[in-house]
């Protein structure tokens, strides 16, 4: 620990070549467990490896148990509680972070320093792997994705496969949104939100099933 005047006291990792330093103990203990040490948390259900387990936690809850954080002014549902936070501040109450640099406004304060770095500063991303560059880290990150580690995000209602996440939401949305589906749990048939709907009020105890939703026939 290092204690310089009028600052909060500095803890340092003690690895050879590592200048990390922090205010707080836990974070260099996270530090060290993920950087030095190698420590990992990876899903019993997918391929997903996270280096905290409260993010092990996030991803079990939004991916496989279907857990919702609905809107109560409109129809929106967030898998984890920080984006519909982040949701109501943007579209409910008006909030906005204006770059002082030009007229680009954003609802994400990091969006804003995406934009900052890549259209003010001429921040890029190089890929390793081909000539692709990107202005936002998480583009080079998709295109690494899709393109080099063949990761897809497949329909689960048609053969369709997307290399986005947003794209596959895109195509569900154009393609499946007035399609019934007949509930796994009894012979109800709705579309897939009122089905969701449906299960968490008639069945609660059975609202994480895995099963997915059968074709009306």
């Amino acid at each position: 620990k290092v204690k310089i005047e009028g600052e909060k006291p500095r803890f340092l990792c003690d690895e050879p070549a590592c200048e990390y330093s922090t205010d707080k103990p836990w974070h260099l203990k996270q530090h060290r467990m993920v950087k030095h040490l190698g420590v990992r948390y990876p899903c019993s259900q997918c391929d997903y490896v996270a280096t905290q387990m409260s993010h092990l936690n996030r991803h079990v809850q939004s991916k496989h148990e279907l857990i919702k954080y609905p809107c109560s002014q409109c129809d929106y549902e967030a898998a984890e509680l920080s984006s519909l936070r982040r949701h109501q501040k943007s579209q409910h109450e008006g909030v906005r972070y204006p770059c002082d640099q030009c007229e680009y406004t954003t609802s994400r304060i990091s969006h804003l320093k995406n934009h900052k770095a890549a259209k003010h500063d001429n921040v890029k991303y190089f890929c390793d792997q081909c000539e692709y560059s990107a202005p936002e880290l998480s583009s080079l990150k998709r295109h690494q994705k899709s393109k080099h580690e063949g990761i897809r995000f497949p329909c689960e209602h048609c053969d369709y496969s997307a290399a986005r996440m947003a794209h596959l939401k895109a195509h569900k949305a154009a393609k499946h949104k007035d399609v019934c589906y007949t509930c796994n749990l009894c012979d109800y048939e709705a579309t897939e939100p009122d089905l969701r709907l449906h299960k968490e009020i008639s069945h609660p105890r059975n609202r994480f099933s895995n099963n997915l939703p059968e074709d009306k026939k």
